[in-house]
């Protein structure tokens, strides 16, 4: 295993500070690598730690990173950590107690199969000295995905999915309770298929809640082992969850719901009672025509009444030359939206980790693709917006846009669709030429919108989309 300080050939930061409230955003990019933000905290100390990989362009090698940043997004020290002829990222941090770090990795042999996969788990101080570390086999058969959760003690459970070599792989469960030390203290492997682990909750003192696969939840004994008593989450949120409990039986929960047209959307789920669905509240960040995806780590709130949700407008699984957007919503504790935002869109996004911070904004984590960069080649991509969702930035440090609406496909033919932020229930739609005489004017109510454009000429076109409320977007509409 090597330790190195990473050499960083490339930073945007771009910050900006109010009285009570920091914004910035935080790029890193190296020549010919590829770079990605998986996981992203704020310390007690309030010091920023975003955890990744990073790895040589069209190479399934790759190396775990760790970035600290002050609390303004400078900078502060880096870590790069790799083990010979194993891919390593890490996908996890969490501050631990006495101003140390743990921090969840998975590795696996170099293949495009990615077998032989195993956990790494690494205890860091904040200065970034490597003060432990353990490495847990867990599967010789293919790749495997773990969360690591905390538990009443100061032990924790690493759970996940041990994907065998088939296609589609069924997933089955794993389970390890590790100590203080990093020890496994004891552990489970599962053998039915379909049983995937996404979230481990201590219940009592005898009990554990799971939740798995085909939105099932199990409750389980101290040795993980089922007993028989199974739940189901309400409606189509399918995987790719993530929860923040608020209590010792209710949650918060974001995943990727299918909806009746066969859409992925953001499913946003309130949960009174982890096996109990008669009480709960459901809401969508809506898709219709692109993919919308939540983030892994893509719910979190300091004060229960404001509580942040993320996710990818526009998602694809491979980084393409496509405008993509981080997407953050904030709502009130029965799920009631305050706002929602759009970011990006110069380039494509994916956002990964979104973390509530201590004055009440929130930070968002993920990779970015420049259209001007090689195929696949990312950068990993950090935002900190205040408690509006806003980016203060300068005339000299424009930064990144935020934008309440989206107009799309850009450029376009027979269609012109309107996504507008939550918040606004109507608003009007102006379509001018390129010198200024309107087109068309249109008044839309929901937040999606279709309009026909089949009598346009092809042409670059500028469109406005505003109201009384404080919505104002303008921009360029191309119809090819």
């Amino acid at each position: 295993m090597k330790s190195i300080k990473l050499f960083i050939l490339s930073v945007l930061a771009t910050i900006s500070a109010t009285a009570q409230q920091v914004t910035f955003e935080y790029n890193l990019h190296l020549e010919n690598k590829n770079v990605a933000c998986y996981n992203i905290i704020e310390t007690k100390n309030d010091e920023v730690f975003f955890v990744g990989k990073y790895g040589n362009l069209n190479s399934n090698n790759s190396g775990g990173i760790i970035i600290k940043l002050n609390s303004y997004g400078q900078l502060v020290d880096s870590l790069n950590i790799s083990i010979d002829n194993r891919a390593l990222r890490f996908t996890q941090i969490v501050e631990d107690t006495d101003n140390t770090l743990i921090v969840n990795g998975i590795s696996s042999d170099t293949t495009l199969e990615k077998y032989n996969g195993s956990i790494e788990l690494f205890r860091f101080d904040t200065q970034l000295n490597n003060l432990q570390k353990n490495s847990i086999h867990v599967s010789d058969f293919h790749n495997i995905s773990s969360y690591m959760n905390s538990l009443d003690s100061n032990d924790f459970v690493i759970s996940g999915s041990r994907f065998m070599g088939t296609v589609p792989p069924p997933d089955t469960r794993f389970n390890y309770r590790i100590n203080s030390n990093l020890d496994s203290v004891y552990s489970f492997q599962g053998q039915n298929a379909a049983t995937g682990c996404f979230y481990t909750k201590q219940i009592n003192d005898t009990t554990f809640w799971m939740l798995i696969s085909l939105k099932r939840s199990i409750l389980t004994d101290t040795l993980f082992r089922s007993t028989g008593e199974m739940g189901f989450l309400p409606y189509d949120i399918t995987e790719d969850y993530w929860i923040k409990w608020d209590s010792d039986s209710s949650f918060y929960l974001i995943g990727d719901f299918i909806n009746d047209d066969g859409n992925h959307e953001i499913g946003l789920l309130r949960m009174l009672h982890p096996m109990d669905t008669t009480g709960h509240i459901f809401k969508t960040i809506s898709a219709e025509d692109t993919i919308s995806f939540p983030a892994p780590f893509g719910v979190d709130f300091k004060c229960k009444d404001s509580v942040f949700f993320g996710g990818t407008k526009n998602f694809w699984v491979f980084p393409d030359n496509t405008p993509s957007y981080y997407v953050l919503r904030q709502t009130d504790s029965l799920l009631n939206t305050r706002w929602e935002r759009f970011y990006g869109g110069d380039a494509n996004y994916t956002l990964w980790s979104v973390f509530a911070t201590k004055d009440g904004g929130c930070l968002m984590g993920g990779i970015r693709h420049d259209f001007s960069y090689p195929d696949g080649q990312t950068d990993a991509y950090v935002l900190k917006v205040n408690s509006q969702g806003i980016v203060t930035h300068t005339l000299e440090n424009p930064g990144i846009e935020m934008h309440e609406a989206i107009v799309f496909p850009n450029p376009g033919r027979s269609c012109i669709n309107i996504r507008v932020a939550a918040q606004y229930a109507e608003c009007t739609f102006r379509l001018y030429d390129i010198n200024g005489v309107l087109i068309m004017e249109k008044e839309l109510k929901g937040s999606l919108s279709e309009i026909d454009a089949t009598f346009l000429k092809p042409a670059t076109y500028i469109y406005k989309v505003f109201n009384t409320k404080g919505l104002s977007e303008t921009g360029k509409w191309v119809k090819r």
